[in-house]
């Protein structure tokens, strides 16, 4: 582990890209006083990689030192040759038995977002959402039944649209 000599003590942020555990490509040392300090980090270069991040605070040999992290945002775009990429894509789309959940992440502006359920011949059968949403996470049950007419049990597919974003998942319908 890194350590300085100051009595402030050092904040890390470490970036780990498929299992490549990548340290200190952030590093905030010294008393910023009282007011808040902001650390931009451009991570383009990562785009279509699955990355995780670890904060380390060493604290130094003051009793008075402290770190803190009151925010921790993952924003932004990059222009790139092929266009604009949004970092991270973190829409989600997920069943968990009962219910299907998905979210919209909090750098996305309001959106028109469209979640459907199709059969396995292509058809679709409910329209759980459509509509303008803002950013957060959502929650929606699987109607059953709906009009007078019953999902049978079986395997369904989850398409959930977002501008030019779109996710499919399976979902089984039980008796």
């Amino acid at each position: 582990m890194q350590s300085d000599s100051n009595t402030m003590g050092n904040l890390y942020i470490d970036i780990e890209v498929d299992g490549d555990m990548k340290e200190g490509v952030v590093h905030l040392k010294d008393d910023h006083g009282k007011e808040w300090f902001e650390v931009k980090q451009d991570l383009s270069q990562y785009q279509g990689e699955r990355v995780r991040f670890k904060l380390r605070g060493v604290t130094g040999s003051s009793w008075c030192g402290d770190i803190a992290v009151d925010d921790f945002t993952i924003s932004g775009e990059s222009t790139g040759i092929k266009g604009t990429i949004k970092l991270p894509k973190d829409y989600t789309l997920a069943y968990n038995g009962s219910r299907i959940l998905f979210q919209i992440p909090e750098y996305a502006q309001k959106k028109t977002v469209s979640v459907k359920l199709f059969n396995v011949q292509g058809k679709c059968v409910r329209t759980l959402i459509k509509g303008m949403v803002e950013p957060g996470s959502y929650s929606v049950g699987v109607p059953v039944k709906q009009d007078m007419h019953t999902l049978a049990a079986g395997l369904y597919l989850c398409r959930m649209e977002v501008g030019s974003y779109t996710k499919t998942i399976n979902v089984l319908v039980k008796k």
